[in-house]
């Protein structure tokens, strides 16, 4: 049975490992009317958890919207020996999909869930009518000294504290870190981010997750026919505007979205207008690949 109106869990699939299909539980928040045509997955980034996405819970006024926790991250509950990295976190959207009895959705993914949706819709590409990258990772690009911290243990919490400490002391804005619409939303973060096995899943993404690796699917992305919204900020040093300048002519039906000033996190300010635009972006496109 679905998840119903305006809800939070756990939700159930099953998931590959190396020893054989597992099942595995995902935290998750569904918000919209489950009988509203559009459907919508955010797919978040590594270090992150499905409330990285307050900002655009204002999706669901148009769309069923799921905010889901990626395997081993957040809320999740992890089966023995399942791996956290993009080509594993495929096959766990794809369940999802599966789980909530979609046909089709828009992935909207950010940072590490941009290469994941990219290569969810190259895998299953009647599965996904349109995309939406935020900060994707996509492209071979160099890759910054800070990026080698992020897979070192104890680096989710690290991140978390530096961030709250920048957003505490008013930085947040000059860094491009960390931004929340309250306090609580803000704990209710750096809890995931401390929920046990998070960590462990954070620093296997991040060594992983090497943009050189891009190279292998970039040359399939000119098959990727669906409408394509790029949201990039021109000061983001994790993953560069570059990446979006050059990805805007590899997807064929793409539109790229430059954000002055802004950094890698710039979904979470409320200025840039994330949802907004993504909600512009679906009103008047067509899904791809029905």
């Amino acid at each position: 049975m679905s998840p119903t109106l305006s809800t939070s869990g756990l939700l159930d699939i099953v998931v590959p490992t190396p020893l054989g299909r597992r099942p595995a539980r995902l935290g998750f928040r569904r918000l919209g009317d489950p009988q509203q045509a559009e459907k919508i997955l955010l797919v978040h980034g590594a270090g992150q958890a499905q409330e990285a996405w307050p900002g655009q819970y204002g999706l669901s006024q148009v769309a069923d919207t799921v905010a889901v926790d990626l395997l081993g991250f957040g809320a999740s509950e992890t089966p023995p020996h399942a791996e956290s990295v993009v080509p594993a976190q495929v096959a766990v959207i794809l369940a999802v999909l599966d789980r909530l009895r979609w046909r089709q959705a828009t992935l909207v993914g950010y940072s590490m869930g941009g290469a994941i949706t990219l290569l969810t819709a190259l895998q299953a590409p009647r599965r996904v009518g349109r995309i939406v990258l935020i900060a994707g990772a996509a492209l071979v690009q160099p890759v910054p000294i800070s990026f080698k911290f992020l897979s070192m243990p104890g680096a989710a919490q690290a991140l978390w504290a530096a961030s709250n400490l920048a957003r505490w002391t008013g930085l947040d804005g000059e860094l491009g870190t960390f931004w929340s619409f309250d306090d609580e939303t803000g704990r209710r973060m750096v809890a995931a981010q401390c929920r046990l096995g998070h960590d462990r899943a954070f620093a296997s993404a991040a060594r992983q997750l090497k943009p050189r690796h891009y190279g292998h699917t970039a040359r399939f992305y000119e098959r990727l026919t669906q409408p394509a919204l790029l949201l990039y900020g021109t000061a983001d040093h994790l993953v560069p505007i570059d990446v979006g300048r050059r990805l805007v002519h590899l997807l064929p039906n793409a539109e790229l979205v430059e954000f002055p000033g802004e950094g890698h996190l710039l979904h979470e300010r409320p200025g840039n207008r994330i949802a907004e635009r993504i909600t512009e972006f679906i009103g008047r496109t067509r899904p791809g690949l029905r």
